[in-house]
């Protein structure tokens, strides 16, 4: 037989043991509400960092500092022509 005491007892717990129950019952949901949080935080984090140049823009820049280095040598091509002509005037005179 069941003491009245045992009955009062599990009768207080039972509000207790429904919310376990349901705890249990949300907790797949919460963890996948969760993972869902975490992923759009990481896709938010991923747009504002600043990505790195394409190839494309390297190839660019490269092009353009070989052009500068292209010209560069023509300078210093007329300029070496310069002296060398003007030494040769110095050298008949």
């Amino acid at each position: 037989m069941v003491r009245p005491i045992d009955i009062s007892d599990n009768l207080s717990k039972t509000v207790a043991a429904e919310k376990v129950n349901q705890i249990e019952k949300s907790a797949p949901d919460a963890a996948q509400r969760q993972f869902s949080l975490s992923l759009s935080d990481q896709a938010a984090e991923r747009q504002r960092k600043t990505q790195a140049s394409s190839k494309t823009d390297e190839a660019i820049i490269h092009r353009e500092k070989e052009k500068e280095k292209r010209r560069e040598k023509k300078k210093k091509k007329k300029s070496d022509k310069k002296n060398n002509q003007q030494l040769s005037i110095d050298l008949k005179a």
